[in-house]
């Protein structure tokens, strides 16, 4: 779940700009702008028994270019 309590003031004073990931179109769950989506959001994936969301997976298959769990053998690879 992406929550950000402050997001308008992060752009209404210029602190970020938008970078190229967005949430809603490439996160990886539900996004929630306030208090009361958030709770919705969390008592809707508990209901689902915690189920990840087929749009989500699929997010995460096309963003991630490896899930073997052999990232820290790849790093060490190249810094040899």
């Amino acid at each position: 779940v992406y929550y950000q309590f402050d997001l308008d003031d992060i752009y209404k004073y210029a602190i970020y700009s938008p970078g190229y990931f967005k949430y809603e179109s490439d996160g990886f769950g539900p996004v929630a702008r306030n208090e009361q989506d958030l709770i919705k959001v969390v008592e809707s994936i508990r209901q689902n028994q915690f189920k990840l969301d087929s749009k989500y997976y699929e997010r995460i298959k096309r963003f991630f270019a490896y899930t073997d769990k052999n990232n820290r053998k790849r790093i060490y690879e190249e810094i040899k």
